[in-house]
């Protein structure tokens, strides 16, 4: 795996950060196109292209794609039986995974 702060977590980790950026791309009730950009950084089709590289996403997009844990979490605030509907994890544990990739992402960025 090429991308390092992908790398620094395990298989449920990454699987809770793929399946998370999934939802927020697939579930354009939740956000709007433009607003994908404001809230992630990147829009929906840098964040495809990225997933379809998965896990070998370019490390410039990283970032974009933690942040979509973020907005699942807590930008778009999901009542549970929603929540329960699309994910097979707790929220607690996709924020959790959140702050872990950011912070690999920040320490892949300091050893660059």
């Amino acid at each position: 795996m090429a991308n390092a702060a992908l790398s620094a977590l395990d298989g449920r980790e990454r699987d809770i950060v793929l399946c998370a950026a999934r939802a927020l791309l697939d579930r354009r009730d939740w956000v709007d196109d433009w607003d994908v950009h404001t809230l992630t950084g990147a829009f929906r089709p840098e964040l495809r292209a990225a997933i379809a590289e998965w896990p070998d996403v370019p490390p410039g997009l990283t970032r974009a794609i933690s942040n979509c844990l973020f907005v699942i979490c807590a930008v778009i605030r999901l009542p549970q039986e929603d929540w329960d509907a699309n994910f097979d994890f707790p929220k607690k544990e996709a924020f959790r995974v959140h702050l872990r990739l950011n912070d690999a992402c920040r320490h892949a960025k300091r050893t660059q």
